[in-house]
């Protein structure tokens, strides 16, 4: 392991402690999956600079991704939701709709041969914006999930910032 590979790890860890912390305390999952897309930034960084840019960090950020910024917001959502309002099937759908929406924009990313710009909102973007739907209106995060998941799968193009 390389150190752009301890960063992909930590955006693992600070995603499954955010899923862990979310019955306890809702801005503490906020701010994991917040910290999560900060180590995505990092590791990609620390391969660039470093020039350890490779197949295995390549595949290890992608499966961390999915699971950061896919399955973690989703599963924010759902049991902090049922917490509030009981087992929901609007909830569940729209959980299980954005992470397949999550999914299919990883498998495109990694097929976009121009890396100068995304193609859609950039799922640490969409995780951080799911969360934080969901932390000031829970009753409406069912909803958010499905707009965010149709704007990651979207065909616009976002310039990259950084």
């Amino acid at each position: 392991l390389k150190l752009k590979d301890l960063f992909t790890l930590a955006s693992a860890l600070t995603a499954l402690l955010a899923i862990f912390f979310a019955p306890i305390n809702l801005l503490y999952s906020l701010v994991l999956i917040a910290a999560s897309a900060f180590f995505d930034k990092l590791d990609g960084y620390a391969a660039r600079a470093l020039r350890q840019s490779n197949e295995f960090g390549k595949q290890l950020d992608s499966l961390v991704d999915a699971i950061a910024f896919g399955a973690a917001p989703a599963m924010i959502v759902w049991l902090t939701t049922q917490n509030l309002l009981g087992v929901n099937v609007h909830v569940l759908l729209s959980s299980l709709f954005y992470v397949f929406c999550i999914l299919v924009r990883l498998a495109n990313f990694n097929l976009q041969k121009q890396k100068n710009y995304f193609i859609g909102v950039p799922s640490p973007i969409g995780a951080v914006l799911a969360v934080a739907w969901h932390y000031f209106s829970a009753s409406t995060s069912w909803f958010g999930l499905i707009i965010i998941g149709f704007l990651m799968v979207s065909e616009f193009k976002v310039k990259k910032l950084f």
